[in-house]
């Protein structure tokens, strides 16, 4: 499954351990992951949080507040909790829902949100972050580009115009063209 991970993917998963070492932390855990997706510029998932008020000083601040703080540490893919694996094991399993062919940050952030529990949900809760509207806008773009691979007539956007289609999204949760997320 790790060969299947889009650059930014594997890239968000990689960070999310050097911010549980920088926080000091002994696992690697959903927040960290939510924390590293916040913290990329240009992914989609990036763009859904962003456009809905969440940030990564936000959110790391109340990170520090809800899990503290330690003494650096150094971590491992083997130090990920249970729930964080099966968030990344999701994370497959939602990509093949909806047809793409690698597994990018908007199924990671999915499966994030699909994991109500998880120490990340509760962090955009006390962020007082409208979780239910960053879950309706992922699912809204993950079918718009599912449509794109039922029918290749359609339009097909580059990723980097990506943040287009999350805007139009977020603005008017009405498309009707297809995103690539993949070349």
């Amino acid at each position: 499954m790790s060969n299947r991970f889009t650059e930014k993917a594997e890239k968000a998963l990689n960070n999310s351990a050097h911010i549980a070492e920088s926080l000091g932390h002994t696992y690697i855990g959903s927040e960290q992951v939510l924390l590293s997706i916040a913290n990329e510029s240009d992914s989609a998932a990036a763009l859904i949080l962003s456009k809905n008020g969440v940030n990564y000083e936000k959110l790391i601040n109340t990170v520090k507040e809800y899990s503290g703080i330690g003494t650096k540490s150094v971590l491992s893919p083997k130090d990920m909790t249970p729930r964080c694996r099966r968030i990344v094991e999701n994370s497959y399993r939602i990509s093949v829902r909806y047809g793409a062919l690698n597994i990018g940050t908007e199924h990671i952030l999915l499966s994030i949100m699909e994991e109500k529990d998880s120490i990340a949900m509760k962090i955009l809760a006390l962020t007082g972050i409208d979780t239910v509207n960053i879950n309706d806008q992922l699912i809204t773009l993950l079918r718009t580009a599912e449509k794109h691979f039922e029918n290749p007539k359609l339009k097909v956007l580059e990723y980097g115009l990506v943040e287009d289609v999350v805007e139009s999204i977020v603005d008017e949760t009405n498309l009707t063209v297809g995103v690539q997320y993949y070349p």
